[in-house]
């Protein structure tokens, strides 16, 4: 092995509509190669590892194994583009696993703009050379060959001293003779390298034979976009466009480089020798630093012609050039060069502030105009989702495009998306260009790259200030608005996109498109990270107990229930618990069953582990008529704190602010309960009150949907001081919750203000009930048609919450198992049963009432003993056919979103195990899924909502609801002639 190996590590898994999964990042830094060539200089052997090469030619290639036996005692790691970050840990961690001896260091921009917070929390890392690294390497590799360990003589470099780390002075800047001493293009340093000669620019991961694959990749890549190698002419930077992580200000910080310098033109032809000598047709270039580059490069393209050297030049002008260098350009390549230009927008003041070259329009259609003339090619390049704009792309731009496309027929136009760079001058100030970060620090890089469907053209890190969107996944949904923007203005191949998209669900659907699996690479990301993914990527139950459990303090409930920390991360002490506790990412039913029901109690049986079953009510008839269903709910706090065994209860209140939304507090008086009887729909965060009491306070009834019992359940495990807090568990069924989107979009829409609701019943009256909000004048108005008379239809209470739910509900609910609240000590919900004895009771306010434990059992036979509830048994059977048509539906509705979601590459939760559902099972399932359709497409949802609230759409919730009103008729009917018989019997299903 050599004493020196370096290796690139690529994006292994992306994921783009017309892609599907593949590699990216698949060309190497520029300096590799040098990085090698000095090492060997210096009398040290070296030698270069593509990663991704090798695993495209071996499925089962590890660095593991091509380093067995006798490993290099360096192994460097190029950490150069920000999109190699999390597989370049993670390589790492696994080498240094198996290699513990072989010392680990990384470098490139990237790991140069983040080298103290890699090393503090990744230790497979040993060392980071920031900034320019060829005489650092061959230091750092004449010192740990000959198994030295003071590396304080070596520049630029960050390492690990005494437990600590020790950053050495930035004294290595390259100089023109230190550049032109290096070779930068000798491939034969490189392991096949021959075949990166001609690599494809991305690697699908369909499971094909690799020589199959390596084919359709070429194919996918467009051929001639492979054989280009980038030329190394210079380093530095004249100037700070707004999204480049490499301009001048990026240079000083990383490198401590002030200048600009150029390579000879007699070495960089060498170059150019040494390139066609691989078999490369051409190189490009992306170095136009004024004033002295025209000067230059006519220099270069005159020896060029002199020794009669055919090899394509593409060229990335950072200005417009001038015409004396399309002369040369022309004179030199003629129809086989291009070059391309970037004037980002049509929009000359947005173009001037944040490009640091700048040229209007018509100078930039002067430009191509002469180039034309001159035969000269030219690709004119715009970007999407520029700051300032209020669409993703400006008015100005379309037209400019138009009118480059009317008048040129040797130019092309293109638009890209582009991505926050670690170091860009929008990074580091993004309050300057009116932008809000999703990718700031070194977790938040690493936490979009290991979402399996990251891309770059889809995952960008920010998105507008005045960008207006649900405040969960902001920036994806700002990004997938960037996309639909280039496939609407800028795309020529909507058509082949739509048949490529079709093939690649066709792949993935008959297991064919592969995604690679993420691998550990230690400590990911910190916990607040990690609770921003869970939140973003839909997982989150906003049930607080993150915020319950912080020892800091950090975490609290914010907008809409989300966790929120911002402006006190400072304080987080990275102990992890949030994540560890949060139900929303696993609640692994096998092993909460065995701990709250004993071993040997059944898993996954779709109404829950209970001991017996009631139907019920409060005596009190105050409380059975204040409550929902049988005022149960309200009657067991009662029931505790009156008999002594607790002190208070947590219940959901009304918001002081907006009574329509709301809000968890601890109750400890008759009144402050009473208050929580009636049920609240939109989702709520509760757990996050234990953060708040004593050690001295409580113990507490707990009173929560199934994702709060799941949240309390691995709050009490994780710290079992928290159980004796709790009295009694009391879980509400639930198919789901409803987002708040849901009354704004009706408040909106009938222009009622939401502050002035001055109490909103979800279930207002007995079952079924009415939604309705109290208004100041002191009229109810009844949702969610409030301007119809009261002989008017409208759908109650049940039928409202079933079209609710189509529309508003979150996308955690719908990944949701758990209907019956199965961990809680009692279970409470309404009774579902059928017949006319169900007609004629049910209005009268009963509960159905599921005792789980024996302390839940114990609460409820105390409280019948001292006369606070009526109860009377329901027998198994009929519990479990009650709710079927809730339970049954949500249980296999989640787990065929969870599959759907695991096939798409996205996170879904873990409950410890999967039933299998017959082939009959699964058609319903797919059928009843679809009716959720509009539920995560924002514009769609919105105007068929508006739409069905409208009169025209009243007809058609009517219509869908015509049985069941039809049969409620009938029913009002019958128990007009019923109404003397003596109420008895058992209830009918």
């Amino acid at each position: 092995m050599p004493d020196c190996l370096i290796v690139h590590v690529p994006k292994f898994q992306n994921r783009y509509r017309p892609l599907g999964n593949y590699t990216s990042t698949q060309w190497m830094a520029l300096g590799i190669f040098a990085l090698a060539d000095a090492v060997r200089a210096s009398g040290r052997s070296a030698r270069i590892l593509h990663l991704g090469l090798e695993r495209a030619l071996d499925d089962d290639f590890t660095l593991d194994r091509y380093l067995a036996g006798q490993p290099s005692p360096v192994v460097a790691f190029s950490i150069h583009f920000h999109q190699q970050l999390y597989d370049t840990l993670r390589e790492a961690r696994e080498l240094k696993r198996h290699h513990p001896s072989v010392f680990v260091v990384a470098g490139g921009m990237t790991a140069s703009f983040f080298a103290e917070d890699i090393l503090r929390q990744f230790p497979q890392i040993d060392a980071v050379i920031r900034g320019e690294g060829e005489r650092p390497l061959e230091r750092l590799v004449s010192i740990a060959a000959a198994g030295g360990r003071d590396l304080s003589s070596v520049p630029n470099l960050v390492w690990r001293r005494d437990g600590g780390t020790a950053a050495n002075d930035l004294a290595y800047v390259a100089t023109r003779e230190d550049l032109d001493r290096l070779d930068f293009c000798d491939l034969t340093l490189m392991e096949n390298h021959e075949r990166y000669v001609r690599m494809p620019k991305i690697i699908t991961h369909l499971r094909l034979p690799p020589a199959l694959r390596w084919r359709l990749s070429r194919a996918l890549s467009r051929k001639e976009s492979s054989i280009f190698h980038a030329l190394p002419v210079g380093r530095g930077c004249v100037t700070n466009c707004f999204y480049c992580g490499g301009g001048r200000r990026a240079h000083r910080l990383i490198s401590a480089r002030a200048e600009i310098v150029f390579r000879s033109p007699e070495r960089v032809l060498e170059s150019i020798r040494e390139l066609e000598g691989f078999g490369y047709e051409g190189a490009y270039v992306s170095f136009d630093p004024p004033p002295d580059s025209d000067a230059y490069y006519r220099t270069l393209f005159g020896m060029m012609r002199a020794e009669g050297i055919r090899f394509a030049l593409p060229f990335s002008s950072w200005r417009l050039p001038s015409r004396e260098f399309i002369d040369e350009y022309a004179r030199t390549f003629g129809e086989s060069g291009c070059i391309a230009i970037s004037p980002e927008t049509g929009n000359e003041e947005i173009r001037r502030r944040i490009r640091g070259l700048f040229f209007s329009n018509e100078e930039l259609l002067d430009t191509l105009r002469y180039a034309e003339e001159r035969g000269v090619r030219t690709t004119v390049f715009f970007s999407l989702g520029l700051p300032g704009l209020e669409g993703a792309v400006s008015e100005e731009s379309v037209r400019l495009r138009g009118e480059i496309i009317r008048r040129f027929r040797h130019s092309s136009v293109d638009a890209f998306s582009i991505e926050i760079e670690p170091g860009s001058p929008w990074h580091l100030d993004p309050g300057r260009y009116g932008i809000v970060l999703s990718r700031r620090t070194l977790d938040d890089f690493i936490r979009e790259q290991r979402d399996p469907a990251y891309s770059s053209m889809t995952s960008l890190g920010y998105h507008t200030r005045d960008f207006s969107s649900p405040r969960a996944g902001r920036g994806k949904e700002y990004a997938r608005r960037v996309l639909r923007s280039k496939c609407r203005f800028f795309c020529g191949e909507r058509a082949l996109c739509a048949v490529s998209a079709a093939f690649w669900r066709l792949a993935g659907a008959l297991g064919l498109d592969e995604t690679v699996p993420a691998g550990e690479i230690g400590q990911i990301v910190p916990p607040l990270a990690r609770l921003r993914e869970i939140v973003e990527t839909g997982l989150c139950h906003r049930c607080g107990s993150c915020a319950g459990i912080c020892p800091a303090g950090v975490i609290r409930p914010g907008e809409d229930s989300y966790p929120s920390w911002d402006g006190s991360e400072s304080a987080c002490t990275g102990c992890g618990l949030c994540v560890r506790v949060c139900p929303g990412l696993a609640f692994p039913f096998p092993e909460q069953t065995r701990l709250l029901f004993g071993d040997g109690a059944p898993v996954g049986e779709a109404h829950g582990v209970f001991r017996r079953a009631f139907l019920g009510y409060a005596t009190d008839p105050a409380v059975r008529e204040g409550g929902t269903s049988g005022g149960i709910g309200t009657q067991m706090p009662l029931s505790m704190i009156g008999a002594g065994k607790a002190r208070g209860a947590f219940i959901v209140d009304s918001d002081d602010e907006l009574k329509w939304r709301p809000r968890a507090v601890i109750a400890r008086t008759r009144e402050e309960i009473a208050r929580g009887g009636l049920s609240k729909y939109p989702a709520c965060s509760i757990n996050h009150l234990f953060a708040g009491i004593g050690d001295g306070d409580g113990p507490f009834v707990f009173t929560g949907l199934p994702c709060h019992v799941h949240g309390l359940r691995k709050m009490i495990e994780l710290k079992p001081a928290l159980g004796e807090k709790v009295a009694l568990t009391v879980g509400l069924l639930c198919h789901s919750c409803l987002s708040h989107q849901a009354l704004r979009d009706i408040f909106e829409t009938y222009g009622i203000d939401g502050r002035a609701v001055e109490r909103i019943e979800y279930r207002g009256g007995k079952l079924p009930g009415y939604i309705r909000g109290l208004l100041p004048s002191g009229e109810w108005a009844y949702l969610p048609y409030p301007r119809l008379g009261p002989d008017r239809y409208r759908p109650n209470a049940k039928e409202c919450l079933t079209l609710f739910f189509k529309f508003h509900s979150p996308p955690r609910c719908r990944l949701c198992i758990d209907a019956t609240a199965e961990f809680a000590d009692i279970s409470i919900g309404d009774p579902w049963f059928k017949g006319w004895e169900a007609e004629r009771r049910l209005p009268r306010g009963y509960s159905l009432v599921i005792a789980r434990t024996e302390r839940g059992l114990g609460a409820l036979e105390e409280a019948e003993r001292r006369g606070e509830i009526a109860l009377e048994p329901f027998p198994e059977e009929q519990v479990r056919m009650s709710h079927a048509p809730m339970v049954f539906p949500k249980r296999r509705r989640a787990f065929h979103n969870i599959a759907r979601r695991r096939r798409a590459g996205l996170p879904v939760p873990s409950y410890g195990f999967e039933p299998s559902f017959t082939p009959r099972e699964r058609l319903r399932t797919r059928i009843h899924a679809m009716t959720y359709f509009a539920a995560d497409r924002p514009r769609l949802r919105r105007a068929l909502f508006r739409f069905l609230l409208s009169r025209a759409g009243r007809p058609v919730v009517a219509l869908a609801f015509f049985r069941r009103r039809v049969l409620q008729t009938f029913m009002e009917r019958l128990k007009k002639r019923l109404a003397r018989r003596p109420d008895a019997g058992t209830p009918v299903v």
